[in-house]
């Protein structure tokens, strides 16, 4: 009996080694060939979506504007988040916190202003540069009382 229960033991030990042994390749094993149908894979890099940011542009530079869809940059741009939808053949040649500037590049002179926080300014500094500009005194900063001291004054 003890020797039907050894052989037994050896058999079952014969049996589990050889099962834990064949289950993939051991550490001399070499790595298979790759094939002619397997391919590299790379992720795909996904498109941008939405506006792009528009180039601030200072001290009437010529900033070339991609036609599309464009967003004002946060924080230096003008107004912050607005979103234009412009054609092929412009430019800008301001693009801060106070102006927006765009030129058809056909007419560099002709522009498209957009201003904000706009006051009423003399015209005439005394020879103090951009120093002297002052804001004229009593005129408000509604587009009625702008177009009213634009309008009426000589």
């Amino acid at each position: 009996m003890t020797r039907r229960i050894r052989l037994a033991q050896v058999a079952l030990v014969t049996f589990v080694a050889a099962a834990c042994g064949s289950g993939g390749p051991t550490a001399t094993s070499t790595p298979p060939a790759p094939t002619a149908t397997s391919t590299p894979t790379e992720a795909a890099t996904p498109a941008p979506t939405g506006p792009r940011a528009l180039a601030i542009c200072r001290g009437g530079g010529h900033c070339e504007i991609t036609a599309g869809e464009d967003v004002t940059p946060t924080p230096d741009g003008f107004w912050p988040g607005l979103t234009l939808t412009i054609g092929s053949g412009w430019f800008s040649s301001e693009e801060d916190v106070g102006e927006l500037a765009l030129h058809p590049s056909s007419q560099p002179n002709d522009a498209i202003l957009f201003w904000s926080d706009v006051v009423a300014i003399a015209s005439s500094t005394g020879g103090n540069g951009i120093a002297g500009i002052k804001a004229v005194q009593g005129v408000g900063t509604t587009p009625d009382e702008l177009l009213g001291y634009f309008t009426g004054s000589p």
